[in-house]
């Protein structure tokens, strides 16, 4: 959909873009919310709608039609100057829409959702402890260091295994203070796995903040085996398919220069990729040479479940969903373990920085 900027909206249509690229959520929304009397929600399944429709892109057509929604959803944001595309996304478009899905089978099924175990172990004496945590965003760290190329594979490594650089942490067992390692598992993976890389550096001494301009190597196709946790042993394999990319373009912050996607359209069994930019024509691209060529730019990677691994996972359990079964496994964790947490959080955000590099984060 071409989505017009309404003065410094750009990061608002980047996230209305990232959620049509998803055919799980939009074929949700127009099945499923159309009886909600929510006036957001009512303005995105009309403009979920329209993507259903044989639109040729004209301008009038689609200021007349899109606008209307954008001003809409742009009322509703607190503050009408350029923000993070991340926080429109965490404050102005998720909550809603997964408020909107309040049966737990349906968010599944629109695949934002995941759970992960999250095992934390004292380094003193090797004493661990394990959380279930649900999220819908990994906020996945990356080095500050522009000169060398850091593919995505090895930041998520990194951020599902870490060891926190709190030296204040006691451990319940021997009262000794040290820095815990943690690391995460999936137990029940997502369909949709949304990842946002940590371009935002702030400096304790200004109080400012910068972009890491950090050149973060991306692929079409990501494999997340390594990641299953063991309660998933009957799921043989688990591989994503990217489905579209956020860019920023600018060299100090991220609440300021401009955000636009590329979008994968499946047209004919061909994927096809379009970059979508409120400033300028929709351009079909080589998305491999593209991605090569914005490395410093990538901000938001958005993967869908590839169907072969939904049919594999199919295949091993039989007649039982294994996902279910899985998530059934996780809602009564281990002897010993804490019961999961009541509130589901929105990003998984390991924080200090878990990636070793000779210019580390502060």
């Amino acid at each position: 959909l071409k989505l017009p900027n309404l003065v410094n909206t750009c990061y608002v249509n980047a996230s209305l873009q990232l959620l049509l690229s998803l055919p799980s959520i939009t074929d949700a929304v127009i099945q499923h919310l159309a009886q909600n009397t929510d006036p957001f929600i009512l303005a995105f399944l009309r403009l979920f709608e329209e993507t259903k429709k044989d639109i040729k892109g004209h301008k009038e057509e689609m200021e007349n039609k899109v606008m209307p929604l954008v001003k809409i959803a742009w009322a509703n944001f607190p503050v009408r100057t350029q923000q993070d595309c991340f926080q429109a996304l965490e404050v102005l478009f998720l909550p809603p829409l997964l408020n909107a899905f309040a049966d737990k089978r349906m968010l599944e099924n629109v695949g934002l959702g995941g759970t992960m175990y999250v095992s934390r172990t004292a380094t003193c004496c090797d004493t661990s402890s394990t959380e279930v945590e649900s999220f819908k965003i990994l906020t996945v760290p990356i080095p500050d260091d522009v000169l060398t190329i850091h593919p995505i594979q090895q930041c998520l490594a990194a951020c599902m295994s870490y060891e926190s650089s709190d030296s204040d942490f006691k451990c319940p067992e021997c009262n000794s203070k040290g820095s815990p390692t943690f690391s995460r598992m999936f137990c029940v993976p997502p369909k949709v796995l949304i990842f946002r890389l940590m371009r935002e550096i702030f400096d304790r001494e200004s109080g400012t903040s910068r972009k890491n301009k950090c050149q973060v190597s991306v692929t079409t196709s990501l494999d997340m085996s390594m990641h299953l946790h063991a309660i998933c042993a009957e799921v043989p394999c688990l591989k994503y398919g990217l489905r579209c990319v956020v860019f920023h373009l600018g060299d100090d912050t991220l609440k300021s220069g401009h955000y636009f996607v590329a979008v994968k359209v499946v047209q004919n069994a061909v994927d096809l990729w379009y970059v979508l930019d409120d400033y300028s024509d929709k351009k079909l691209v080589d998305i491999n040479t593209y991605l090569s060529s914005m490395r410093k730019q990538v901000y938001i990677l958005v993967y869908e479940r590839e169907d072969s691994t939904e049919q594999e996972c199919d295949r091993g359990s039989g007649k039982e969903d294994v996902m279910s079964t899985a998530a059934a496994r996780a809602a009564a964790p281990a002897a010993g373990a804490p019961a999961k947490k009541a509130a589901q959080i929105l990003v998984c955000n390991p924080i200090p920085i878990p990636i070793r590099s000779s210019n580390p984060h502060p």
